[in-house]
């Protein structure tokens, strides 16, 4: 697929989460050009709460992410269309395939993120690690304004406080592990930042 293509796929994704925000009765604006900070400002009208997005669009396996922001409030939307372009505007029958969405917090990415499965070398995350997570369509990690969220099922307050601690964790061992601009330290990867944040988990008994 060609750049141009793949800019054009970026594009629509970010169009896409945009009308899912409006549609949950958030105010939305995709910034114009592309922008290092963010590609979408999100606000709520009633309360005023505010929030910048980064969106990822995909049509393979992979979201390709690289040069992580220093915002830690950055919330990524990871968009995956099914099949090729073309599939998504069916005349015949009218059902194209829906895309789908993956919210996550950028500590959260940081969990993913591998330096080496993205595209020419690049850092990305598997679309195969989040699939069958708790991650899709989960829009009131954004702003939860009491609307519809997605496929969400409905939580115990023990999964509640076990991914509460999940995140705390994660957090604290990402910030470990990496550098200001996401890089890992010497001595450090995926695997021993999985293995300390579970550490850090058998000390609060998750």
């Amino acid at each position: 697929m060609g750049k141009k293509m793949n800019k054009k796929i970026g594009e629509a994704g970010e169009y896409y989460v945009a009308s899912q925000l409006l549609l949950r009765g958030l105010n939305a604006s995709v910034l114009q050009n592309g922008s290092e900070k963010c590609d979408i400002l999100v606000s709520d009208p009633e309360s005023s709460i505010a929030k910048t997005i980064e969106v990822k669009s995909t049509t393979t396996l992979v979201w390709t992410i690289t040069n992580f922001p220093k915002n830690n409030n950055l919330i990524y939307v990871l968009v995956y269309f099914p099949y090729k372009p073309e599939n998504h505007f069916s005349k015949i029958n009218y059902d194209p395939p829906r895309p789908e969405f993956y919210i996550l917090s950028i500590d959260e990415v940081r969990q993913f993120w591998n330096d080496k499965i993205g595209i020419h070398g690049k850092g990305g995350i598997k679309r195969s690690d989040l699939k069958d997570s708790n991650y899709r369509e989960q829009w009131d990690k954004i702003i939860d304004n009491g609307k519809e969220s997605g496929y969400r099922e409905r939580r115990t307050k023990r999964q509640i406080r076990n991914d509460k601690n999940r995140s705390i964790a994660f957090k604290l061992a990402n910030k470990k592990a990496r550098k200001k601009n996401g890089q890992f330290r010497k001595g450090w990867d995926n695997k021993r930042v999985f293995y300390y944040a579970h550490k850090l988990l058998s000390l609060i008994h998750i």
